[in-house]
């Protein structure tokens, strides 16, 4: 165990010590923390020679303790790591400054702006000590600010580095000091004008910026700041192109709208039309056809029935007597029968005879068909007479005196059923069909339309071909409305581009206003507005 102990602490020392050579490698100021890192090693060492004497007991509780001396001196240390970035970034930019282009200066923009809030979040910013990383990130950062405009004309960097008053600090410091041996009368009275400002004054502003640009470098950012207005002008200039060209669309959309409408209308008109022409023909046809319907019903209702007889004696007797048709029920039937059955005689045939004779009955009561059956003699009563035929008796056929009964139908409407009487529907289908054809005979001989059709199917062919017409405006209608819908998103669109690109225009030109001097084709905000609106209402 103590000797885990022993190489965890010198691993540990090995490792500061490797830490405070980087540290001092870049100007960093090691002295306080070597003197830590020894006192720890000296006191370790005369804790062990105490330990000796008593053979080494108490020994890894010294190690633990220098272990944890020495993990506080690493976090210290280790604070400093900002700088050792910021150094190493340093270096490799000073490098290729000369060679920094469009392609990679955006990356060492975002680098540099993120090393800059690191080392401002540092606890250990002490100016004594960081010195030489500062100044040189410090610097490498005032150079960007320079390539950013010459490569880019973008301001990141410029807007990042004039949040701060820290960063401003240093890089006015830079500038200046860049500036002295130009003596540049130019830039000198640009320096003096925002010095009138107050004793406060910064100096990373675009305008100073320019103009060391084009006297240092020989660069003609006039020219980039010109070209790029230029993009911008075409631009909106090319919306306006295109806006003028949507109204005209939609204007053309709009002004068919009028003849589309009146087709519209016509095909109201004449699906109105038809379909008044159907109900007159169906009125026409539809009249006897529903006459023929009622004189010949195909569908009547099936009322159950069952026959009770009451004969002289006394008795009855009820049976199932099948069903009836609803329709041939009259509401003036009686519903009873009083039937006289004469006996049965041979003919010269030789087959025998009987004679019936029939009284329809109201019957309320029982006591209404007993008093019926008392009647001995119904001639004078009789509503019709029958004769019966049989070609031989049977043994209940034998009797030598008339006889009668009364034979009482119910009708079970409760259970009654919808079904087809199909005798009547066979004569209503040839009623129909012979209607009908008489109707067409008559169309064909007066020439009214396709003589290959039924008069009704004319009628409903013209109402379909209506319903088509105007079914195909409406959709026309539909799809010219989605037309405009689209145009106007369109137009709202370009109009909202054009307006972020006009303040665009303005943002640039007002930043940039001090180098268009004595350039007469560079367009001011205002006349390109007005441009804007002559370009709108032409």
């Amino acid at each position: 165990m103590v000797n885990d102990k022993a190489m965890e602490y010198n691993a540990k020392v090995i490792k500061i010590e490797r830490t405070i050579e980087i540290l001092e490698s870049i100007g960093l100021d090691t002295k306080d923390y070597k003197v830590v890192l020894n006192t720890i090693e000296s006191t370790l060492n005369e804790e062990h020679k105490t330990k000796l004497k008593d053979k080494y007991f108490g020994i890894e509780l010294d190690y633990t303790s220098a272990i944890s001396k020495l993990n506080y001196l690493e976090s210290e240390l280790n604070e400093y790591e900002i700088y050792f970035k910021a150094y190493s970034f340093c270096n490799h930019v000073t490098d290729i400054l000369k060679n920094i282009n469009k392609n990679n200066i955006t990356e060492y923009i975002d680098k540099v702006i993120e090393l800059l809030t690191e080392m401002k979040l540092s606890n250990t910013l002490v100016y004594t000590k960081e010195k030489q990383v500062l100044e040189g990130l410090y610097t490498v950062t005032y150079y960007l600010l320079l390539y950013e405009k010459m490569l880019l004309n973008t301001t990141k960097l410029y807007d990042y580095v004039r949040q701060n008053e820290i960063d401003l600090c240093y890089l006015d410091k830079l500038l200046i000091n860049d500036i002295k041996p130009l003596n540049n009368d130019k830039l000198n009275s640009i320096i003096n004008l925002y010095n009138s400002n107050g004793i406060n004054t910064h100096y990373i502003e675009e305008e100073i910026l320019s103009e060391i640009l084009s006297i240092k470098y020989n660069y003609n950012i006039t020219n980039e700041i010109t070209k790029k207005l230029d993009v911008i002008k075409k631009e909106i200039l090319n919306n306006i192109k295109q806006i003028n060209k949507k109204e005209k669309d939609r204007f053309d959309i709009e002004y068919n709208f009028e003849n589309l409408d009146k087709s519209i209308k016509y095909g109201k008109k004449e699906v109105k039309a038809s379909v008044l022409s159907l109900i007159a023909g169906i009125a026409l046809l539809g009249g006897p056809t529903f006459g023929i319907i009622k004189l010949f019903p195909p569908y009547d209702d099936k009322i159950p029935t069952t026959k009770t007889i009451y004969i002289e004696d006394g008795s009855s007797e009820t049976i199932d007597d099948g069903y009836a048709w609803k329709s041939s029920i009259s509401n003036d039937d009686k519903n009873a029968r009083l039937k006289k059955y004469y006996p049965y005689e041979k003919t010269k045939l030789g087959n025998f005879q009987r004679k019936v004779e029939y009284k329809n009955l109201k019957i309320d009561s029982t006591k209404d068909i007993e008093d019926n059956l008392s009647i001995v003699d119904i001639s004078d009563m009789v509503d019709s007479t029958c004769i019966q035929t049989k070609d031989s008796l049977n043994i209940d056929d034998f009797y030598t005196e008339p006889y009668m009964q009364i034979e009482v139908t119910n009708y079970d409407y409760d259970n009654s059923v919808k079904d087809i009487r199909k005798s009547f529907l066979i004569l209503e289908i040839i009623a129909i069909i012979l209607f009908y054809t008489i109707i067409t005979s008559i169309s064909n001989s007066i020439n009214y339309g396709d003589g290959n059709h039924l008069y009704l199917m004319r009628k409903i062919k013209n109402l379909i071909r209506n319903i088509e017409y105007l079914k195909e405006k409406l959709d026309d209608e539909k799809e010219r409305k989605l037309d405009i819908i689209k145009i106007n998103a369109e137009i709202m669109s370009l109009l909202a581009n054009n307006e972020t690109l006009l303040n665009e225009y303005k943002k640039i030109y007002n930043k940039n206003y001090y180098n268009f001097e004595n350039i007469s084709k560079i367009t001011e905000p205002k006349e390109l507005e007005n441009k804007l609106k002559l370009e709108r209402e032409g």
